[in-house]
C-alpha cells in the first residue's frame, strides 16, 4: 500500500530500481564480458565500482565477500568457482577512475595496494576491467556512480538496486529478492509508484510504472488503484512493451482525494504469475 498524508509523506519511499542499460567490458586477462548475456542466463550480478586509490574499497576488496560468493555461486567451470557452484551469480567490479593505468593496478603508482593480489598467493578470480576513460565516465553515469565503492545487485529482470558493502552470505541472500527470469509469455509486474507522496485535497492523479516480464511483447495492461478495498481509480497501457520493458500509466484522477493508503494492482490477458502484480511499499 502507499500511504499519502497531507502535509508531509508518510513513509521512506525506497525507490525499487530503475532498469539498466547495458555494458561490455574487457577484463584485465583480455576476457570480454557483456551485462546482458549474465542476465539472460539467469543470474544475478553484483558489480563493485571502486577506485584503486579509495580506502574503504581497499579495506572491501580485502575482507573477501566478492571473493566468496564468487567460488560458492559464480559461474560453473571458471577459474576459481567451486565444482559445487550454485551458478547463479556473476561478479564484475570495475575501476571507477578513466585515468587509472592498468599497471597501477599491481600495486603501480598512486594505488592503495597491490588489486590484482592483494595477498601473497591469493589472486583474485573475479573478473576485473580497468575501462578507458570514456567507458569508465559513461558507466559512472549511467549508473550514477556518486562515490566509491558502489556495490549494486541486478537482477535477471535488468532491476539494479544498491545493496553496500556486504558479506558474501548476505549478499547471496539477496538473490532470493530478485525476480525469476522471464519464461512465460505473458507476465506484467508492477515494479513503482511514480505518483506524488503528498498531496492535500483536490483531484489527485496516481501513476506506476509496469515491467514486461514475460517473453513475448506487452500489447496491453490494466492498472487498478484500490482504498479500503473500492477501486478508486483505474488506468491502462497499450503498445508494444519488448521484454524487460518498463511504462509508465497515469492513471484517472481521484476526485476529492484527502489521503489514507492505496493499494496497485496492475494485471494482463494470460499472466502468468500474480505475484509481481501488487505493490508493496
Amino acid at each position: 500500500s502507499l500511504a499519502v498524508i497531507c502535509g508531509a509523506s508518510a513513509y521512506a519511499q525506497t525507490p525499487v530500481g530503475t532498469v539498466v542499460s547495458n555494458f561490455t567490458l574487457t577484463d584485465i586477462n583480455g576476457n570480454s564480458h557483456s551485462l546482458f548475456n549474465y542476465l539472460d542466463q539467469g543470474k544475478m550480478v553484483v558489480i563493485d565500482v571502486s577506485a584503486t586509490w579509495c580506502g574503504p574499497c581497499w579495506n572491501y576488496h580485502l575482507n573477501g565477500a566478492l571473493e566468496d560468493i564468487y567460488a560458492a555461486h559464480g559461474p560453473a567451470g571458471a577459474p576459481g568457482v567451486s565444482s559445487t557452484t550454485t551458478d547463479d551469480v556473476m561478479v564484475i567490479w570495475i575501476e571507477g577512475d578513466g585515468q587509472t593505468a592498468d599497471a597501477t593496478m599491481l600495486d603501480g603508482s598512486g594505488a592503495i595496494g597491490n588489486w590484482i593480489e592483494p595477498a601473497a598467493g591469493n589472486q583474485i578470480q573475479f573478473p576485473m576491467a580497468n575501462p578507458a576513460s570514456a567507458v569508465a565516465n559513461q558507466i559512472n553515469n549511467d549508473y550514477a556512480i556518486a562515490y566509491f565503492p558502489t556495490i549494486y545487485r541486478i537482477c535477471p529482470n535488468r532491476i539494479i538496486e544498491e545493496v553496500g558493502q556486504l558479506g558474501a552470505a548476505a549478499l547471496y541472500a539477496t538473490v532470493s529478492a530478485c525476480p525469476p527470469p522471464a519464461s512465460a509469455p505473458a507476465d506484467v509486474a508492477a515494479i513503482n509508484y511514480t505518483g506524488a507522496a503528498v498531496h492535500c485535497e483536490g483531484a489527485y492523479t496516481p501513476s506506476v510504472n509496469i515491467q514486461n516480464n514475460g517473453t513475448s511483447a506487452l500489447t496491453s495492461a490494466t492498472v487498478t488503484i484500490t482504498q479500503g478495498g473500492t477501486t478508486v481509480s483505474t488506468g491502462t497501457y497499450s503498445g508494444n512493451l519488448a521484454t524487460y520493458g518498463v511504462a509508465n500509466v497515469t492513471c484517472s484522477p481521484i476526485a476529492n482525494f484527502t489521503g489514507g493508503a492505496l493499494t496497485v494492482t496492475v494485471t494482463t490477458a494470460g499472466d502468468a504469475s500474480a505475484a509481481n502484480n501488487g505493490m508493496n511499499t
